[in-house]
């Protein structure tokens, strides 16, 4: 987009600041963390989500499993995310740059080791 006094040769990129694709991806992954806390293997009695009522008993183990492995790597990939924009924006690690790399290498440790636990 070029305007009556920007040369031709000059581009404008418009940058956004705003974090609505890591909030959103680390909020799918809370969710899917208590979904799976919810259905957990190895408890009895019903669980109710939104309007259905599960029978624990009757869900396999690996909806559980799974859902941790997904909150793993949505929550993985939502600090890695946050993390690379702040550091380009910023041309800096600042301390919050590194606490969510660090959140983020815990959440896909977390999601591997639920891996290898469902898998094995």
């Amino acid at each position: 987009m070029t305007h009556a006094s920007t040369p031709m040769n000059v581009r404008h990129t418009v940058r956004s600041d705003s974090h609505a694709l890591e909030i959103g991806l680390g909020a799918a992954g809370i969710i899917a963390a208590l979904l799976g806390q919810a259905i957990a293997p190895g408890r009895a009695g019903n669980v109710t989500l939104m309007m259905w009522d599960f029978n624990r008993n009757n869900i396999a183990a690996g909806w559980g499993y799974g859902l941790f492995v997904a909150a793993g790597l949505l929550l993985a990939t939502a600090f890695g995310l946050y993390a690379t924009r702040t550091v380009r924006r910023d041309h800096r690690w600042t301390a919050g740059v590194v606490v969510a790399a660090s959140l983020g290498v815990l959440a896909a440790a977390g999601a591997a080791g639920v891996a290898v636990v469902w898998l094995f």
